[in-house]
């Protein structure tokens, strides 16, 4: 044991190669970042007081649904500060401003305007799965096609299949079947933004010769109605649209043909159902890529989905593609929903093919449709060629719930640093008086060892620096005047380490023991102390960092993060190298320069140890 723990104190060559090793390694990435990435520098980015960005403000609008109260105001305030973290912004602000019902929020983030984030952190992103009971063309949208080509219900039903990418060249005329509700192609080719979203869905009981057995169908599919017929409806205008979904979905439900009525019916604006009429337990009517469809009540909404990310969709053979996805896991209320919706869907559409389709519907807008043909369980994909940002970002509203209030910008603007460089240098200069006033202190009390203090102080500020860095690259993270100051307690924290252990080396002198012996047994008595210590500080740190909010979390981040930094420093290069000093003649031989000097400590004498006198055998005498 104790030749194994020599063996182990006499190399500490390995864990300053270590210790060289992770520099590399933490510097070469963000070179690399610099490289070949977008936003990537050397340098870290600045929070919202040093460096500015821009805000938003978000006022509540009340609905007959919904009431302004300061629950649904914090409740807001919570699902867009974790969007906005889950975007990796740091440093960023939500707060409520005014009070009463006249409460509004206010978004700050920092760096420049992102509008797509603004956008994104206050829509509403109420999710409905809703079975398709009706569909109809927009004449409007019809007339553009090409009257000279045509499609049958089959051919038409194939062309909006898996791949969702109808050409716009492509225009064939909206036919119908007997009963008039087949499914068209000429919506796809009227509005060329129709090869847009999908959704698949993984049946749960796929057969091996089957497998798997998926069912996608493009976004525009929808059904079409004769062009005569469609203009002998009379128009009904958007506002009616609550009391017309009712009567159609009745109609509907009872066997009727709607599809006449529902091709007069006048698409809201923008093709999304208001707020106000958005109701999960009503049916709808809205438009999409040129078709009107009738909505029956939401089978699942929001709460049904337990995660929802953005991720490359895969191909035939399961390797990733450029094309990305959102993935929808369901909860197990909600995999047993879908189920029942699935199920549900496909045996209608037995006796009507029009009845076959689910739509997806966000904030009363139609993101996909999809057909059913059996009975699906486990998870969903949505599809539509988004781009990385689009699938994260629709992931992360959808992940993290919708809001419970409906809010309008009211105001959109840039912000100037509220500190500026001058805190920010006046923050640097007290890091450097600080780090400055420490390096003196060692130098005049512990002397040489006190280079070896310096020298870890350096050490930690480059791999702290280092790590803010990367983190800014990698993850957002912004350093704002407070994280700087938890920046600069981390360097009493790292003198702390080294005081203990040098204090532990020169009591081990004390006692007159040799100095290779004073620095390992000094070390084991040390050790101990200096990680219960850091414990203690990096406890308070995450502490903090979970129940605070704003600036301070970044406080707590750096305060964290440096002190796991001090474990690292202290294990990796102070103890290696006060091993090697142990091995100088400087230090071993007790220089007064050393810092342990042994007379200047006050050192026991070592006590002269006799060697044992050797053990005399009797004398024999022989008998005369």
């Amino acid at each position: 044991m104790a030749r194994s723990q020599q063996s182990r104190s006499t190399r500490p060559g390995k864990a300053l190669g270590l210790m060289v090793l992770v520099l590399a390694v933490l510097f070469g990435g963000i070179g690399l970042g610099v490289a070949f990435g977008k936003d990537a520098s050397w340098a870290p980015k600045l929070g919202l007081d040093l460096e500015g960005g821009s805000t938003i403000t978000l006022t509540p609008q009340a609905t007959q649904g919904s009431k302004v109260t300061g629950e649904s105001i914090n409740e807001a305030i919570s699902i867009i500060r974790q969007r906005i973290d889950a975007a990796g912004v740091g440093e960023s602000e939500v707060t409520a401003q005014g009070t009463g019902t006249g409460r509004s929020i206010v978004v700050s983030v920092p760096g420049k305007q992102d509008n797509a984030l603004l956008k994104a952190a206050s829509q509403t992103a109420q999710l409905r799965i809703r079975q398709v009971l009706a569909t109809a063309s927009d004449p409007s949208a019809a007339a553009t096609a090409s009257p000279s080509a045509s499609s049958s219900a089959g051919s038409a039903t194939g062309s909006a299949s898996a791949t969702a990418s109808a050409s716009a060249s492509a225009s064939p005329s909206p036919s119908t079947s007997g009963q008039g509700r087949a499914p068209s192609a000429a919506l796809a080719a009227a509005t060329p933004s129709a090869s847009g979203a999908a959704i698949t869905a993984t049946a749960a009981t796929a057969t091996p010769a089957a497998s798997p057995t998926e069912t996608t169908v493009a976004a525009s599919a929808a059904a079409s109605a004769p062009a005569s017929s469609a203009a002998a409806v009379p128009v009904t205008p958007a506002s009616d649209l609550p009391a017309l979904a009712k009567q159609l979905a009745a109609q509907a439900a009872a066997g009727q043909d709607v599809t006449a009525a529902l091709a007069g019916a006048q698409c809201p604006p923008g093709d999304q159902v208001p707020y106000d009429q958005d109701d999960a337990n009503s049916p709808v009517i809205t438009c999409y890529a040129g078709g009107k469809f009738l909505l029956a009540k939401a089978d699942l909404v929001g709460k049904d989905v337990s995660d929802a990310y953005g991720e490359p969709e895969p191909d035939s053979r399961g390797n990733a593609t450029n094309t990305w996805q959102v993935t929808l896991k369901f909860t197990g209320a909600g995999a047993t929903k879908w189920g029942n919706l699935t199920e549900r869907v496909s045996s209608q559409a037995l006796q009507n093919a029009q009845l076959n389709y689910i739509s997806v519907e966000l904030d009363g807008k139609i993101i996909s449709n999809a057909t059913v043909t059996q009975r699906l369980g486990g998870d969903s994909r949505i599809t539509g060629n988004f781009s990385v940002s689009q699938a994260q970002q629709l992931g992360r509203q959808i992940k993290f719930g919708a809001l419970p209030l409906s809010f309008t910008q009211s105001d959109v603007q840039t912000v100037s640093a509220s500190l500026g460089s001058d805190q920010l240098r006046g923050g640097l200069i007290a890091g450097g008086i600080g780090l400055l006033l420490v390096v003196l202190y060692s130098l005049l009390y512990y002397r040489g060892l006190g280079l070896i203090s310096v020298a870890s102080l350096v050490v930690s500020a480059v791999t702290t620096y280092g790590l803010v860095a990367f983190l800014s690259n990698q993850m957002g993270y912004r350093l704002s005047l407070p994280g700087i100051a938890g920046l600069i307690v981390a360097i009493g924290i790292t003198a702390d380490s080294f005081i203990v252990y040098f204090e532990r080396l020169r009591d081990e002198v004390r006692e007159g023991r040799t100095l290779r012996v004073a620095v390992e047994t000094g070390w084991s008595r040390a050790r101990r102390t200096i990680l219960t210590a850091d414990f203690v500080s990096f406890l308070a740190a995450a502490v903090l960092y979970v129940i605070s909010v704003g600036s301070v979390k970044g406080f707590a981040f750096t305060l964290g993060l440096t002190t796991i930094v001090d474990v690292v420093i202290v294990f990796l290069f102070t103890k290696p190298l006060v091993t090697l000093a142990a091995r100088h003649d400087f230090f071993t031989g007790g220089h007064p320069w050393s810092g342990l000097d042994p007379r200047r400590l006050g050192a026991k004498p070592r006590a002269a140890v006799a060697a044992p006198a050797r053990p005399t055998r009797p004398s024999l005498s022989k008998e005369a």
